[in-house]
């Protein structure tokens, strides 16, 4: 009785696992009549982050101006010298080690000394006195470069005139004429001048103008 019932129980467990095949590894248990079964689940693989964090890269900037020297005479704001140009220099560094360098191109400031002329000017025929004027001039890319001439002083005057008799005065203020106030249409300089000359040979006086 026992032995029918032991090949009962095997054919039973034999007709399990045919029934409902198993769904996973070597690692999984073969039911067996009387047991529990318990599902293992199966190995999983985790992959850690391969991110790497890499240094910054860095840049510094050195800046050099060139100078030049004013021509004889010129100034740049009351400088001899001025800045001609100038030149940039990056300089790149990681991890504070220098990694490369760039050089600009040369910059030109467009920067002119600068000086002021003056003239003096004869005055026009027949006038006496002098014209002075002024102009500035700078050093430009191409040469010299000038101001138009300005007048800043003109003290000409006509440097002939005809006595011209005003009338009769005290006798004070002006300097005596001399005789040749009292020809007629005789020539005088400088034009606008004053004096006194006593034409009756009394104590009056006639005043004579240069006009």
């Amino acid at each position: 009785m026992k032995k029918i019932v032991l090949i009962i129980a095997l054919l039973s467990c034999s007709a399990y696992g045919q029934d409902k095949p198993l769904n996973c590894d070597s690692t999984c248990v073969v039911p067996q009549a009387g047991m529990v079964s318990t599902p293992i689940p199966k190995a999983q693989t985790v992959y850690g982050s391969n991110t790497v964090s890499m240094p910054a890269t860095t840049s510094t900037q050195d800046t050099k101006t060139t100078y030049g020297t004013c021509p004889a005479g010129f100034t740049y704001y009351g400088s001899s010298t001025y800045p001609m140009s100038q030149t940039t220099t990056i300089t790149y560094w990681k991890n504070g080690q220098v990694v490369g360098t760039q050089t600009m191109p040369s910059q030109d400031l467009d920067n002119d000394c600068s000086a002021v002329q003056y003239q003096t000017l004869q005055c026009p025929a027949g006038q006496t006195g002098s014209i002075i004027q002024v102009r500035s001039v700078s050093t430009g890319n191409a040469g010299y470069e000038y101001s138009a001439w300005t007048t800043t002083s003109n003290s000409c005057v006509a440097s002939s005139g005809v006595w011209t008799w005003l009338g009769w005065n005290g006798g004070g203020g002006s300097p005596e004429c001399n005789y040749s106030v009292t020809v007629n249409g005789r020539s005088c300089s400088p034009v606008g001048y004053l004096c006194l000359f006593r034409d009756d040979m009394t104590t009056k006086k006639g005043q004579y103008q240069c006009r």
